[in-house]
This record gives structure tokens, sequence and C-alpha cells, in this order.
């Protein structure tokens, strides 16, 4: 998809599929992920929508994301993603420092 340089991409066109499925979701703010509910997940479940497809659809939305963002934007961003927050990250870290020394 990087060498199509989509900036900008639509992931509403590129992947209709799954927007026409997301509107049969139980929330509205759905992540097609864990909540009860999703259409995506059952389409894949059921075999409607490719796994693969779906991880596809993730990797760009996370990559327009990214888009534009300077490195220190970019580091935050992902560390949110992985972790919901920066003061999680280092609760966390805590923690494993913590289990370590036991």
């Amino acid at each position: 998809m990087r060498e199509l340089h989509l900036y900008g991409g639509n992931l509403e066109k590129s992947f209709e599929d799954i927007s026409e499925l997301a509107m049969n979701c139980k929330y509205k703010d759905c992540t097609h992920t864990t909540e009860p509910g999703c259409a995506v997940r059952r389409a894949v479940d059921s075999g409607d929508l490719s796994e693969k497809r779906l991880e596809n659809y993730f990797k760009l939305q996370r990559e327009l994301a990214y888009d534009g963002l300077n490195s220190r934007q970019l580091e935050k961003e992902k560390i949110n993603r992985m972790f919901g927050s920066k003061g999680k990250m280092k609760r966390l870290m805590r923690e494993v420092k913590e289990k370590n020394k036991r």
C-alpha cells in the first residue's frame, strides 16, 4: 500500500465491505477487536470476512493515524495505542521491575 502513496487515504472507500459490516455493530464507536455485538468480528468468525483483510484494515488505519506526525508525536501515539497512556506504561514498567526483584 505504501508504494501507492495513499496519503490521506479513505479507509471507508478502500474497505467498503468492512464499513458496511461496521454499520451493524452494536456500538457506534466499535473498534472491531473485543466488543460484544461486533458485526465485523462476527463476519470474521463465520468466515464471511478474512482475518487477513481485517488485519490489513487495522494496519492502514494505524498508518493513516501516524501520517504527518513528528518523531515525538509518533512515539506518544504508539505508547497510547499500546498502553493507553504514558502513565500506564510507567506503572506497568514499575510493576515488572518490582516483580523481577523478588
